[in-house]
């Protein structure tokens, strides 16, 4: 067992399958994105009797896994720690949790809410992974289409010839147009010598104009980006507006809001708990970027 913050949080090297250089790619921009939506405050630091928190460490295993047990320990003091989930509370809530990590190995599952509490950021338990793994795919496949149609730009026509004379013909007018160089040719050889009407040649000319697509994919990038941003909470503004009214305003503040409220709830209430057992203060802080928020919004006016 091993970090790996690349691919997955404490995952043997056998569970990673063959890697894919534009999805890992991916996964990490995105969840380095995701980790920077919060902030945690107060954690503890080192000292003879305690083992200071990582913050990193602590974000990807919340943000990978979901949860993290955290109890106190005689050599490391208050830690946080990968943990199974067991038992069942009174209204199904997990009871115990199980904790088998190279530090610690407990032969009983340890009770929550009495030998330790649960950090999360979800109300149910889980990760916010998949919603890292979702926009990764999806822009691994645009990015795919994106590399395949700069490819298809470059070939705007191709000339097949009738024979080798034909085609060396072609490649030392091809040649010649490339370095700026005038092209005087003999009219004999611009015709096929069983048909004089017809060139010895064939051309295939794409219609690159109408059939450009590299554009599109671009904005198509872009706009799964902006909705990965509005999936975590952070704001963003309509590429299609250039003034937008009140109400559209507070409809796209409104669309971001909502999980990353559920989140950072979850996160405070955890908190309580743990700075209740432990007496610690830890504060988890939404880390949103400043858009100007003083700034006047345009009531009735949209796009010209």
């Amino acid at each position: 067992m091993y970090y790996n913050y690349y691919r997955r949080y404490m995952a043997p090297p056998y569970m990673n399958n063959q890697p894919n250089a534009a999805m890992d790619y991916w996964e990490n921009s995105l969840m380095q994105r995701l980790t920077a939506l919060i902030k945690f405050e107060g954690l503890p630091e080192k000292s003879p009797e305690q083992y200071g928190w990582d913050e990193d460490a602590l974000k990807y295993g919340l943000f990978l896994i979901g949860f993290l047990a955290v109890f106190k320990s005689r050599s490391y003091g208050v830690v946080p720690q990968p943990a199974t989930l067991t038992g069942f509370s009174l209204q199904y809530q997990p009871s115990h949790a199980m904790v088998a990590t190279p530090y610690f190995q407990f032969k009983d599952p340890i009770q929550i809410g009495v030998d330790c509490e649960l950090l999360k950021v979800t109300p149910d338990y889980t990760s916010l992974f998949p919603i890292v793994t979702k926009y990764a795919a999806e822009l691994k496949e645009i990015d795919t289409s994106i590399r395949s149609a700069a490819r298809n730009s470059r070939l705007a026509y191709a000339l097949v010839a009738a024979g080798d004379k034909g085609a060396r013909t072609m490649k030392a007018i091809r040649e010649k147009i490339i370095n700026g160089d005038d092209v005087i040719i003999d009219e004999k050889l611009m015709r096929d010598k069983k048909d004089p009407n017809q060139p010895p040649w064939f051309e295939f000319d794409r219609d690159l104009k109408n059939n450009y697509i590299l554009g599109d994919l671009l904005d198509d990038r872009r706009k799964t980006l902006v909705d990965f941003y509005r999936e975590i909470g952070v704001r963003m503004v309509d590429d299609k507006k250039e003034r937008m009214i009140t109400s559209e305003v507070e409809a796209g503040n409104a669309e971001t809001f909502i999980r990353a409220e559920v989140w950072i709830e979850t996160l405070k209430e955890s908190c309580d708990k743990i700075n209740k057992m432990f007496k610690t203060n830890i504060r988890p802080i939404i880390n949103r970027p400043d858009l100007g928020e003083n700034r006047p919004v345009e009531r009735e006016m949209e796009v010209d």
